[in-house]
């Protein structure tokens, strides 16, 4: 199990986005709407950049696509009360999506250099 930088990477995001309401000040009990959110879409990318480390694939890169826009989306749509939580979710969601359609273009192209 190789992977490329870019999937371990969006895995490190994984765990960084299910730590992060915690680590930003807005836990489970006053806002569980944040970690109802970031928890498992942590938990998602996570699962996503080691599969696709395992096994290079079209379908987990575009998991990590549909998670990176919901990262983009949700902040708005469910009105975090937490500023550093909302641009932690848009920022994580810019960069996942980059790595992704990267990644997804590396498969694309045949480019499977490690």
């Amino acid at each position: 199990m190789n992977g490329t930088w870019k999937d371990w990477s969006n895995a490190g995001l994984g765990v960084w986005l299910g730590a992060s309401p915690w680590l930003l000040g807005a836990g489970a009990f006053p806002h569980p709407l944040i970690t109802y959110v970031c928890v498992p879409v942590g938990i998602l990318l996570l699962a996503g950049g080691v599969g696709a480390a395992a096994r290079p694939s079209g379908w987990t890169e575009r998991l990590v696509v549909v998670l990176g826009l919901w990262l983009l989306v949700a902040p708005a749509t469910w009105t975090y009360r937490v500023p550093a939580v909302s641009w932690d979710n848009i920022a994580i969601g810019l960069v996942v999506l980059t790595l992704a359609f990267w990644r997804l273009r590396d498969l694309v192209r045949g480019d499977m250099v490690r």
